[in-house]
Protein backbone atom coordinates (compact mmCIF):
# COMPACT_ATOMS: atom_id res chain seq x y z
CA UNK A 1 0.00 0.00 0.00
CA UNK A 2 3.03 2.18 0.77
CA UNK A 3 4.41 1.86 -2.28
CA UNK A 4 1.02 2.58 -4.30
CA UNK A 5 0.83 5.75 -2.40
CA UNK A 6 4.19 7.08 -3.43
CA UNK A 7 3.26 6.06 -6.97
CA UNK A 8 0.38 7.98 -6.40
CA UNK A 9 1.56 10.85 -5.12
CA UNK A 10 4.90 11.04 -7.62
CA UNK A 11 2.00 10.79 -10.17
CA UNK A 12 0.05 14.00 -9.05
CA UNK A 13 3.29 15.91 -9.00
CA UNK A 14 3.95 15.08 -12.01
CA UNK A 15 0.83 15.77 -13.72
CA UNK A 16 0.72 18.84 -11.73
CA UNK A 17 4.20 19.85 -13.13
CA UNK A 18 3.07 19.00 -16.39
CA UNK A 19 -0.01 21.52 -16.38
CA UNK A 20 2.22 24.33 -14.28
CA UNK A 21 4.47 24.20 -17.16
CA UNK A 22 2.76 23.66 -20.32
CA UNK A 23 0.60 26.68 -19.33
CA UNK A 24 4.06 28.63 -18.55
CA UNK A 25 5.42 27.94 -22.02
CA UNK A 26 2.79 28.75 -24.19
CA UNK A 27 2.59 32.33 -22.25
CA UNK A 28 6.48 32.38 -22.89
CA UNK A 29 6.23 31.71 -26.56
CA UNK A 30 3.18 33.84 -27.24
CA UNK A 31 3.79 36.82 -29.87
CA UNK A 32 1.55 38.74 -28.51
CA UNK A 33 -0.07 38.22 -25.04
CA UNK A 34 -3.81 39.91 -24.42
CA UNK A 35 -4.16 41.71 -21.63
CA UNK A 36 -0.61 42.44 -21.04
CA UNK A 37 -0.79 44.61 -18.52
CA UNK A 38 -2.77 42.55 -16.30
CA UNK A 39 -0.67 39.31 -17.21
CA UNK A 40 1.87 42.05 -15.29
CA UNK A 41 -0.21 42.50 -11.97
CA UNK A 42 0.73 40.20 -9.08
CA UNK A 43 -2.63 40.19 -7.40
CA UNK A 44 -4.72 36.85 -6.85
CA UNK A 45 -8.27 37.01 -7.37
CA UNK A 46 -10.71 34.46 -6.70
CA UNK A 47 -14.30 33.01 -7.91
CA UNK A 48 -16.17 30.47 -7.31
CA UNK A 49 -19.46 28.55 -8.35
CA UNK A 50 -22.26 26.14 -7.43
CA UNK A 51 -24.65 24.78 -10.02
CA UNK A 52 -27.36 22.86 -9.47
CA UNK A 53 -28.62 20.41 -12.31
CA UNK A 54 -31.92 18.24 -12.86
CA UNK A 55 -31.98 15.94 -16.07
CA UNK A 56 -34.90 13.97 -17.09
CA UNK A 57 -35.01 11.66 -20.13
CA UNK A 58 -37.86 12.12 -22.68
CA UNK A 59 -39.89 8.76 -21.95
CA UNK A 60 -42.86 8.55 -19.79
CA UNK A 61 -42.28 8.86 -16.16
CA UNK A 62 -43.71 5.53 -15.55
CA UNK A 63 -41.64 3.69 -18.00
CA UNK A 64 -38.94 1.13 -17.51
CA UNK A 65 -36.29 2.58 -19.14
CA UNK A 66 -36.94 6.26 -18.08
CA UNK A 67 -34.26 7.99 -15.91
CA UNK A 68 -34.07 11.25 -14.16
CA UNK A 69 -30.97 12.45 -11.65
CA UNK A 70 -29.82 15.34 -9.91
CA UNK A 71 -25.95 16.58 -9.81
CA UNK A 72 -24.84 19.19 -7.70
CA UNK A 73 -21.29 21.14 -8.61
CA UNK A 74 -19.00 23.33 -6.87
CA UNK A 75 -15.91 25.01 -8.38
CA UNK A 76 -12.91 27.08 -7.06
CA UNK A 77 -10.76 28.98 -9.35
CA UNK A 78 -7.91 31.58 -8.82
CA UNK A 79 -6.52 33.93 -11.48
CA UNK A 80 -2.83 34.92 -11.11
CA UNK A 81 -0.32 36.38 -14.02
CA UNK A 82 -3.56 35.85 -16.50
CA UNK A 83 -3.60 32.18 -15.73
CA UNK A 84 -6.86 30.81 -14.27
CA UNK A 85 -6.19 27.65 -11.66
CA UNK A 86 -9.69 25.84 -10.71
CA UNK A 87 -10.66 23.20 -8.67
CA UNK A 88 -14.37 21.67 -9.23
CA UNK A 89 -15.49 18.55 -8.26
CA UNK A 90 -19.33 17.08 -7.94
CA UNK A 91 -22.13 14.39 -6.97
CA UNK A 92 -25.48 13.10 -8.93
CA UNK A 93 -28.43 12.07 -6.88
CA UNK A 94 -30.17 9.11 -9.04
CA UNK A 95 -33.98 10.03 -8.58
CA UNK A 96 -35.32 6.58 -10.59
CA UNK A 97 -33.85 2.99 -9.48
CA UNK A 98 -32.20 2.68 -6.76
CA UNK A 99 -32.18 6.14 -6.23
CA UNK A 100 -28.17 6.12 -5.29
CA UNK A 101 -26.10 8.80 -4.80
CA UNK A 102 -22.63 8.94 -6.84
CA UNK A 103 -19.93 10.76 -6.33
CA UNK A 104 -18.00 12.14 -9.96
CA UNK A 105 -14.47 12.51 -10.63
CA UNK A 106 -12.77 15.65 -9.47
CA UNK A 107 -10.93 18.07 -11.87
CA UNK A 108 -7.64 20.57 -11.67
CA UNK A 109 -7.13 23.16 -14.31
CA UNK A 110 -5.49 25.75 -15.80
CA UNK A 111 -6.37 28.15 -18.30
CA UNK A 112 -5.07 31.79 -20.06
CA UNK A 113 -5.39 33.83 -23.47
CA UNK A 114 -2.41 33.21 -25.59
CA UNK A 115 -2.78 35.11 -28.51
CA UNK A 116 -4.88 37.72 -29.87
CA UNK A 117 -5.13 37.69 -33.78
CA UNK A 118 -6.97 40.68 -33.92
CA UNK A 119 -10.56 42.27 -32.30
CA UNK A 120 -12.17 39.19 -34.11
CA UNK A 121 -9.74 36.31 -34.04
CA UNK A 122 -8.08 34.89 -30.60
CA UNK A 123 -6.68 31.52 -28.87
CA UNK A 124 -6.78 30.57 -26.04
CA UNK A 125 -5.46 27.06 -24.14
CA UNK A 126 -6.25 24.63 -21.01
CA UNK A 127 -5.16 22.01 -19.31
CA UNK A 128 -6.83 19.76 -16.76
CA UNK A 129 -5.63 16.93 -14.44
CA UNK A 130 -8.48 14.18 -13.29
CA UNK A 131 -8.54 13.15 -9.86
CA UNK A 132 -10.57 9.56 -10.27
CA UNK A 133 -13.25 9.50 -7.27
CA UNK A 134 -15.97 8.26 -9.00
CA UNK A 135 -16.76 4.19 -8.65
CA UNK A 136 -16.42 3.64 -12.25
CA UNK A 137 -12.82 4.86 -12.70
CA UNK A 138 -11.95 4.12 -9.22
CA UNK A 139 -13.03 1.14 -8.66
CA UNK A 140 -13.79 -0.46 -11.65
CA UNK A 141 -11.40 1.39 -14.21
CA UNK A 142 -8.26 1.77 -11.74
CA UNK A 143 -7.78 4.91 -13.38
CA UNK A 144 -4.63 6.63 -11.72
CA UNK A 145 -5.51 10.13 -13.21
CA UNK A 146 -5.97 11.39 -16.75
CA UNK A 147 -4.24 14.33 -18.36
CA UNK A 148 -5.89 16.52 -20.86
CA UNK A 149 -5.44 19.54 -23.51
CA UNK A 150 -7.06 21.97 -25.46
CA UNK A 151 -6.51 25.08 -27.73
CA UNK A 152 -9.55 26.77 -28.47
CA UNK A 153 -9.49 29.56 -31.62
CA UNK A 154 -12.20 31.73 -30.57
CA UNK A 155 -14.26 34.31 -33.73
CA UNK A 156 -16.30 37.02 -32.81
CA UNK A 157 -17.62 38.51 -36.10
CA UNK A 158 -20.50 40.57 -34.90
CA UNK A 159 -21.33 41.59 -31.37
CA UNK A 160 -23.19 39.35 -29.21
CA UNK A 161 -21.69 36.24 -31.60
CA UNK A 162 -19.13 33.96 -30.41
CA UNK A 163 -17.71 30.73 -32.79
CA UNK A 164 -15.02 28.55 -31.62
CA UNK A 165 -13.32 25.36 -32.35
CA UNK A 166 -11.62 23.94 -29.84
CA UNK A 167 -9.22 20.28 -31.00
CA UNK A 168 -8.19 17.92 -27.59
CA UNK A 169 -6.24 15.52 -26.62
CA UNK A 170 -6.04 13.31 -23.38
CA UNK A 171 -3.91 10.77 -22.22
CA UNK A 172 -5.76 8.51 -19.19
CA UNK A 173 -2.47 6.56 -16.84
CA UNK A 174 -4.86 3.00 -15.61
CA UNK A 175 -3.36 0.22 -13.26
CA UNK A 176 -4.80 -2.43 -15.45
CA UNK A 177 -5.47 -2.15 -19.25
CA UNK A 178 -8.94 -4.20 -18.90
CA UNK A 179 -11.32 -2.69 -16.26
CA UNK A 180 -12.51 -5.43 -13.12
CA UNK A 181 -15.88 -5.56 -15.64
CA UNK A 182 -13.53 -6.94 -18.45
CA UNK A 183 -14.02 -3.97 -21.07
CA UNK A 184 -11.03 -2.19 -22.38
CA UNK A 185 -9.73 0.92 -20.76
CA UNK A 186 -8.97 3.67 -22.64
CA UNK A 187 -5.69 5.43 -22.50
CA UNK A 188 -6.00 7.62 -24.84
CA UNK A 189 -9.06 10.24 -26.13
CA UNK A 190 -9.09 12.78 -29.32
CA UNK A 191 -11.73 15.23 -29.50
CA UNK A 192 -13.08 18.31 -30.96
CA UNK A 193 -15.61 20.62 -30.31
CA UNK A 194 -17.66 23.57 -32.70
CA UNK A 195 -19.76 25.46 -30.01
CA UNK A 196 -21.27 29.08 -31.44
CA UNK A 197 -23.19 31.13 -28.81
CA UNK A 198 -25.29 34.62 -29.24
CA UNK A 199 -26.20 36.98 -26.48
CA UNK A 200 -29.23 38.93 -27.13
CA UNK A 201 -29.51 42.46 -25.55
CA UNK A 202 -31.69 41.63 -23.42
CA UNK A 203 -29.41 39.47 -21.45
CA UNK A 204 -30.70 35.93 -22.94
CA UNK A 205 -28.21 33.56 -24.58
CA UNK A 206 -28.40 30.80 -26.55
CA UNK A 207 -25.73 28.21 -27.00
CA UNK A 208 -25.16 24.87 -29.38
CA UNK A 209 -21.76 22.72 -29.89
CA UNK A 210 -21.26 19.04 -31.40
CA UNK A 211 -18.30 17.55 -30.33
CA UNK A 212 -16.71 14.03 -31.78
CA UNK A 213 -14.33 11.87 -30.05
CA UNK A 214 -11.90 8.75 -30.60
CA UNK A 215 -10.92 6.72 -27.79
CA UNK A 216 -7.96 4.36 -27.74
CA UNK A 217 -7.25 1.49 -25.83
CA UNK A 218 -4.28 0.00 -25.00
CA UNK A 219 -4.69 -2.48 -27.52
CA UNK A 220 -5.03 -0.27 -30.17
CA UNK A 221 -8.74 -0.75 -30.61
CA UNK A 222 -11.06 2.02 -31.55
CA UNK A 223 -14.02 3.40 -30.54
CA UNK A 224 -16.51 6.94 -31.42
CA UNK A 225 -18.83 8.86 -29.69
CA UNK A 226 -20.67 12.08 -30.64
CA UNK A 227 -22.40 14.39 -28.25
CA UNK A 228 -24.96 17.75 -29.82
CA UNK A 229 -25.94 20.07 -27.02
CA UNK A 230 -28.43 22.78 -27.12
CA UNK A 231 -29.38 25.46 -24.26
CA UNK A 232 -30.85 28.90 -23.20
CA UNK A 233 -29.67 30.65 -20.64
CA UNK A 234 -30.28 34.00 -18.56
CA UNK A 235 -27.92 36.00 -16.15
CA UNK A 236 -29.71 37.20 -13.24
CA UNK A 237 -26.62 39.05 -11.31
CA UNK A 238 -24.87 36.16 -9.50
CA UNK A 239 -27.25 33.95 -10.49
CA UNK A 240 -27.85 32.25 -13.63
CA UNK A 241 -30.77 29.91 -15.31
CA UNK A 242 -30.73 27.78 -18.47
CA UNK A 243 -32.49 24.81 -19.89
CA UNK A 244 -31.36 22.65 -22.74
CA UNK A 245 -31.20 19.20 -24.27
CA UNK A 246 -28.44 16.73 -25.08
CA UNK A 247 -28.05 13.91 -27.60
CA UNK A 248 -25.19 11.39 -27.45
CA UNK A 249 -23.72 7.82 -28.26
CA UNK A 250 -22.08 5.61 -30.56
CA UNK A 251 -21.95 7.12 -34.19
CA UNK A 252 -22.60 3.25 -35.14
CA UNK A 253 -25.82 1.40 -35.49
CA UNK A 254 -26.38 -1.86 -34.18
CA UNK A 255 -25.01 -3.59 -36.84
CA UNK A 256 -21.72 -2.26 -36.44
CA UNK A 257 -21.25 -1.04 -40.11
CA UNK A 258 -23.88 1.96 -40.77
CA UNK A 259 -23.68 5.34 -39.64
CA UNK A 260 -26.47 6.02 -36.68
CA UNK A 261 -25.74 9.82 -35.59
CA UNK A 262 -29.26 11.51 -34.72
CA UNK A 263 -29.51 15.37 -33.34
CA UNK A 264 -32.71 14.07 -31.58
CA UNK A 265 -34.75 10.64 -30.17
CA UNK A 266 -37.41 10.59 -27.67
CA UNK A 267 -35.67 7.55 -26.16
CA UNK A 268 -32.21 8.92 -25.98
CA UNK A 269 -32.51 12.07 -25.44
CA UNK A 270 -32.12 14.21 -22.58
CA UNK A 271 -33.49 17.17 -21.08
CA UNK A 272 -31.78 19.75 -18.31
CA UNK A 273 -32.50 22.66 -16.13
CA UNK A 274 -29.51 24.57 -14.42
CA UNK A 275 -29.35 27.10 -11.70
CA UNK A 276 -25.88 28.60 -11.16
CA UNK A 277 -24.54 30.88 -8.77
CA UNK A 278 -21.33 32.36 -8.64
CA UNK A 279 -19.15 34.46 -5.81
Amino acid sequence: MKVKTVEMTRLYVFALTTLVSSMSLSAATSVKKVDTKKAEKSEITYSGELSATHSSGLQKVDAIDYSSSADLEASFAATYAGTKYSISASTTKELTNQRELHLNNAYLGAARSLYKFNDELSLSGSTKITIPLSEAAKDYQRLKTGISLTPTLSYKPVAGLSISYSPSAQMNFHEYKISLTGASNYQYVAGNTLAASYSFSSGVYVYANASYSRLFSYDGNTKDSYRFTQLIGLPLGQYEISAGHVMGGSPLAANGVETDVRFFDSRDSTIFAVLTVGF
